[in-house]
């Protein structure tokens, strides 16, 4: 019936905003500025273009979004990290603030809103007046894709689409599928878990923030399953066998399949070891060729910033972003431009600094993986990664402290598969440039991986 765009706009340096809610912060919670080590200030808002309103009230959305400056997930312990919501009158003036519900995860903190802006993300001195102090317990943030629910406790009480638990103690949690749908995948921070014949999963508190914080579980028609399991494909859950297998079908004659449609490239051939990567970059959209009439790829040239964001804005649909450049080396009319703005507004790029975004720089290996990392957050996907992940290539203690996360992610999802240095040893290059047939491959694995196409 239409579109529904979800804007989250960071007001941290809008002074008016920004200054309106720290006012409100120390007024209604007693939180002075001197006690906040770093902050993030969000507008979220709906553009509705559509007949019927999609989103009604009580409904809920989880809205992932990076740290504060300064804050990682390796040194949260050191803060307190609290979200509040700024309710508004008729005449746009705070009348409240509510505090949230927030999930730290490797990759990002997690809110869930069921209001509107402003939202304030701080980090806190321990101790701060009027904070209340950080739980003790770990907090795990439970998604569904919305056909089915999830629930636990004795008082049944539904988590829904979205919501976010406090992990005291182990949480069973029953899933009920919709009519007409099963169970499909149930995971932890990216990692699959095992569902009982009952419906029920257990997760442990202990493994809550190590996993991730993040538990999605995901469910499938009927319909669909029951030709995955025609077609012998096995259903991700081994409690849910499959129901026994009708009379083949006779086959029928097989019909010769048309010859493949070749590349325009002259400079890819189709021996190379990149030409699949190539095509399927190619065939999707993302990536076009470097000559005018389109008869060069340039398989070697490396790769920029500006070509990489261009490239990820076209994989989510060209979406035209109404906010101010804040990058001066930006211009207004360049091919790449709503696509920085467009990245740049998710927190999928932040630039070298608030003015700078090098557009025609060459994009590094672990530039590109944080990049990508941030990406599948923007989709919905989880991107953790192992700790351990870095540990076989020679070069691991040259990946930037910023980087390590997106590094550690890639390797351990196939995206980054080491490139051979000067002594023919596999190293990971953190700051090598990547170039257009890598940064195919790499495109490659990440769609087929997250199923972004």
């Amino acid at each position: 019936n239409g579109k529904l765009t979800l804007t989250v706009e960071d007001i941290s340096k809008s002074r008016p905003k920004s200054q309106e809610v720290t006012e409100a912060l120390e007024k209604k919670k007693g939180i002075e500025e001197s006690d906040i080590v770093s902050k993030l200030m969000y507008e979220i808002s709906f553009t509705r273009i559509c007949k019927m309103m999609v989103v009604e009230a009580g409904q809920s959305l989880r809205v992932s979004i990076g740290y504060p400056a300064g804050i990682t997930y390796e040194n949260l312990k050191d803060y307190e990290i609290k979200a509040y919501h700024f309710s508004r009158n008729e005449d746009d003036e705070i009348t409240g603030v509510d505090e949230l519900n927030v999930t730290a995860t490797p990759y990002g903190l997690v809110i869930i809103c069921n209001s509107f802006s402003p939202f304030e993300i701080v980090a806190l001195k321990p101790g701060t007046t009027g904070s209340g102090g950080t739980p003790a317990a770990p907090s795990l943030a439970v998604a569904t894709d919305g056909n089915g629910k999830v629930t636990y406790g004795d008082s049944v009480e539904a988590v829904g689409a979205a919501g976010i638990v406090e992990m005291k103690k182990d949480v069973t949690f029953t899933i009920k599928p919709n009519t007409g749908y099963v169970i499909d995948e149930v995971t932890l921070g990216g990692k699959v878990l095992t569902v009982s014949k009952d419906n029920t999963v257990t997760v442990k508190a202990d493994e809550v923030n190590a996993a991730g914080g993040l538990l999605e579980v995901e469910f499938i028609s009927e319909e669909v399953r029951a030709v995955d399991e025609k077609a012998g494909m096995t259903p991700v859950e081994p409690e849910h066998p499959a129901p026994e297998a009708p009379e083949p079908e006779p086959k029928p004659e097989p019909k010769p399949e048309p010859e493949p449609e070749k590349l325009p490239f002259a400079d890819v051939p189709a021996d190379a070891w990149y030409y699949a990567n190539v095509k399927y970059a190619y065939d999707n959209g993302l990536m076009n060729g470097t000559a005018e009439d389109g008869s060069s790829f340039s398989p070697d040239d490396k790769t920029t910033r500006g070509q990489l964001v261009t490239i990820l804005w076209r994989l989510s649909g060209s979406l035209i972003v109404n906010r101010d450049n804040t990058f001066q080396d930006v211009p207004a009319n360049e091919y790449y431009t709503n696509a920085v703005k467009w990245a740049a507004n998710n927190g999928i790029v932040t630039g070298y600094d608030d003015t700078a975004f090098g557009p025609g720089d060459p994009v590094t290996r672990e530039q590109m993986a944080t990049i990508l990392q941030r990406y599948v957050v923007y989709r919905g996907k989880s991107a953790a990664g192992s700790t351990s992940a870095l540990n076989g290539f020679p070069d691991a203690g040259k990946v930037s402290d910023w980087s390590r996360a997106g590094m550690q992610w890639a390797c351990s999802n196939g995206i980054i598969t080491g490139t051979a240095g000067s002594d023919g040893a596999v190293i990971l290059d953190p700051a090598g440039s990547a170039t257009r047939v890598q940064v195919a491959a790499m495109l490659q694995r990440l769609c087929e991986k997250y199923s972004l196409i």
